[in-house]
């Protein structure tokens, strides 16, 4: 009977072990992370953030002429945000907000509205941006106090250990996602490059959107997706905090650098130098390539000069590097270096630079002095209009020559080209029809009115309601 007992009882580790892994079913793990997103209302923080921009600046040919320029004068897009304070403010990636395009460079969104998942809608302004990190801070342009996320503590994150994603892929507000981190660390030909590597679904709309640990902690923010092979890349929050504070403080980033470039230090390059014996098995340190002009760090590093570490830091490879420097919160740095057949300690003196920037769109408000409907420029359709777009003498209303793209009506939707049909229902078929059905509007207290406007680009008509203030 003993042995009997003894040899059943080989099995009881294996056979505990089994009803552990067996009792975290599917359904169970998914029913656990069903009670965290409800239980925190981690839904009503995580926002999508709507962008309009203006392709082209005020057309002179309305201004002088009053003709209409063809084609879609607007670029829509669109991401997730992070509400991560009562007082309004969201962090979402800073190619939300910034257009990037050839010749024209980079540009900053006109006009954002930040929309919440009861399909409230607010608009919001521009704190700051680092175009490096993928890091922008808006702030919500509403006098209330909003339900907030946690950021968590990125650096305790481990591979394998559990995450979940929330956003907005493909305009499909509040998608969950879930998923292992898959790496930390991982650059991606950025020099500031630090991200989290995770394996959960993120795609297009993601952007700017939160990773959570298990127990619903913001970790990290979506940025990058590798095609669609299940690889997406996250900024880890401890990073994403320390940014966020500087560009709500100053609106951009300042970072320390020595005016030096640098290159990958290859085997072969490592033994022209004689340093064969310091890299050969480690590959650490970096080679200097060149020093510029009035560099803030003098001339303390020469052409060929091997840096092995900065700041008590064994330099892993050149993005490692530029970190160490760009963090530095000191007037000069210590570096051991590779100099002549042997080791050097240098200090090295290192100077501020900003990070890139946008550019702001200019609008001529003074096109907008007369305006019957706010900061939107009408005319009557002409007979060279009608023939220019194809509309017949019967067809009656007024042609959108502008809109000014901050405005609410552009983010409506009215954009230039757009005939206006009626106003409050009401048929238009002249500016004096429409400025009509305004004071009329007005002197019944109402602050909106309903255009009712056709699409020349689609054929379609829509009923669109815009502010009169």
């Amino acid at each position: 009977m003993n042995t009997r007992i003894s040899h059943w009882a080989r099995f009881v580790p294996f056979l505990v072990i089994f009803a552990l892994i067996t009792s975290v079913t599917p359904a169970s793990a998914a029913k656990q992370l069903g009670d965290i997103i409800q239980s925190r209302d981690l839904l009503s923080s995580v926002v999508e953030v709507h962008t309009l921009s203006v392709r082209s600046l005020v057309p002179e040919a309305v201004k002088k002429t009053g003709a209409v320029a063809v084609g879609m004068p607007y670029a829509r897009s669109f991401g997730t945000g992070i509400l991560f304070s009562k007082e309004g403010y969201v962090v979402t990636n800073a190619h939300v907000i910034v257009h990037e395009s050839e010749p024209a460079g980079r540009w900053l969104v006109d006009n954002i509205r930040i929309v919440f998942q009861d399909g409230s809608k607010f608009p919001a302004k521009i704190i700051g941006y680092d175009i490096p990190t993928d890091i922008a801070v808006l702030r919500i342009i509403e006098d209330r106090e909003f339900t907030s996320l946690t950021w968590g503590d990125s650096d305790k994150l481990r591979e394998g250990n559990p995450v979940f994603a929330i956003g907005s892929p493909y305009g499909l507000d509040g998608t969950v996602t879930k998923g292992i981190i898959s790496a930390i660390h991982r650059e991606r030909g950025g020099p500031y490059d630090d991200f989290l590597q995770t394996d959960a679904a993120v795609n297009r709309g993601n952007s700017g959107g939160p990773l959570f640990d298990r127990t619903g902690d913001v970790i990290g923010i979506n940025s990058r997706v590798q095609g669609r092979d299940g690889i997406a890349f996250a900024i880890p929050s401890n990073l994403a905090v320390k940014i966020i504070e500087k560009l709500i403080a100053k609106g951009r980033l300042q970072r320390a650098f020595l005016g030096i470039g640098i290159g990958i230090l290859t085997l072969d390059m490592a033994e022209s130098l004689g340093a064969q014996s310091l890299v050969s098995l480690s590959h650490e340190g970096v080679y200097v390539a060149e020093v510029l002009r009035n560099a803030p760090s003098g001339a303390i590093f020469k052409v060929g000069d091997i840096i092995l570490s900065a700041e008590g830091q064994s330099i892993r490879n050149n993005s490692h590097f530029l970190k160490i420097v760009a963090n530095s919160k000191n007037a000069s740095i210590v570096a051991t270096i590779w100099r002549n057949g042997k080791k050097v300690q240098v200090t090295a003196t290192v100077g501020e630079r900003n990070s890139p920037r946008a550019k702001v769109r200019k609008v001529d408000t003074t096109i907008f002095a007369n305006s019957t409907l706010p900061q939107i420029v009408l005319l009557d359709l002409t007979p060279e209009l009608r023939l220019l777009f194809r509309l017949g003498d019967d067809f009656m209303g007024v042609m959108v020559a502008y809109v000014d793209p901050r405005s609410q009506a552009a983010m409506n939707g009215v954009l230039k080209t757009d005939v206006i049909t009626s106003v409050s229902l009401a048929p238009v078929a002249s500016i004096v029809d429409i400025k009509a059905e305004v004071e009329a509007a007005h002197s019944q207290g109402r602050e909106h009115v309903l255009l009712g406007v056709f699409k020349l680009a689609t054929g379609r008509n829509r009923n669109i309601a815009i502010q009169l203030k």
